[in-house]
């Protein structure tokens, strides 16, 4: 594996902000940290890496122009498979010692102002370890020894997932240096195969739904969020997909996605709630293949890449959403 450096969207992401209104700016980027994984035959069976080439990366985010913030993401697989976690076979012993190994790396990293937990599929299985493994993760990135004077009340920590599964037990683990980002994409037939683009209408309803759920459960818990956006393609939102034989699938174009989101954004009223932290931009990659190895490939790739999405994107604008956000 490389040691380079790879910020390859700083750049990208400088020439938007400097285009950009001040509160659309992506003045917040999660940056890729590395991965949690189980290997039955290493010791000790639970692995994290976090090559140092992405900290490299992720200080490099940090010097761009008006980015503020940088949260290191860290995902896996929660089911059991190769190198999968199967969060639910693993004992709290075994959770505690993953979350203090982890804890400790972050808040080595002097650019890191926290770290999002993407564990998937984050399912009502797996639900209640990761909620033992996030209350200590949480705990420790917010003790004495991960504290500075540019981080004195300790590092962030987010979890990204479905609306449903924001709970208030969900924000309890979070703790008060917390936050969810609840996906608002793949939302219509999330179950069904790849390939078949859901209509802006049919997404619109199904983000209704999304939002209204993830106000009531933060509402009740005092919680705060972020809402992930199709700003690139996803698996069910997309404006055109190259299949590996060749053919090629039409969607919507991207931005009339992010317009629906915007929207609903706008008409929910949520850019006047503190509890709503921004929206967080899915997804910046150099292709994206779902599923991986298929061949078959979703554009556009990044929401830069998109002149109609960037054009959104650089007039968009709310007080909240000046904590805005990318996801390198």
């Amino acid at each position: 594996m490389s040691d380079e450096p790879v910020a390859v969207w700083a750049a990208s992401i400088e020439r938007f902000n400097n285009d950009s209104t001040p509160c659309a700016t992506i003045s917040h980027v999660f940056a890729y940290g590395g991965a949690i994984e189980y290997y039955a035959d290493l010791s000790p069976p639970g692995q994290i890496y976090i090559p140092d080439a992405n900290v490299r990366a992720a200080q490099l985010y940090a010097q761009t122009s008006g980015v503020r913030s940088v949260t290191l993401v860290i995902d896996g697989h929660a089911n059991g498979g190769d190198g999968g976690a199967d969060l639910a076979a693993r004992t709290d012993e075994e959770l505690t010692s993953w979350a203090d190994a982890l804890a400790a790396r972050v808040c080595a990293i002097d650019v890191a102002g926290g770290l999002q937990l993407d564990l998937e599929p984050l399912d009502w299985r797996n639900l209640p370890k990761f909620l033992v493994f996030l209350a200590r993760l949480s705990a420790n990135l917010r003790a004495p020894s991960c504290t500075s004077t540019t981080y004195p009340a300790g590092r962030a920590v987010s979890a990204f997932g479905a609306a449903s599964i924001a709970t208030r037990s969900m924000w309890r683990a979070l703790g008060p240096n917390g936050y969810f980002v609840v996906s608002g994409y793949d939302l219509v037939l999330a179950d069904s195969t790849a390939g078949v683009a859901s209509t802006p209408a049919q997404y619109a309803i199904a983000l209704e739904t999304a939002v209204d759920t993830i106000v009531l459960e933060a509402g009740r818990a005092d919680g705060r969020f972020m809402l992930g956006i199709p700003a690139a393609a996803s698996k069910l939102e997309f404006g055109r997909l190259r299949h590996a034989d060749g053919t090629e699938t039409v969607g919507s174009p991207q931005e009339d996605y992010v317009s629906e989101a915007l929207r609903l954004i706008s008409a929910k009223g949520l850019d006047e709630s503190p509890r709503f932290l921004g929206t967080a931009l899915w997804g910046f990659a150099p292709q994206i293949e779902i599923p991986r190895g298929s061949g078959d490939h979703y554009f556009p790739s990044n929401p830069l890449s998109s002149d109609a999405v960037r054009t959104l994107l650089v007039s968009s604008s709310g007080a909240q959403r000046c904590a805005g956000n990318a996801s390198p």
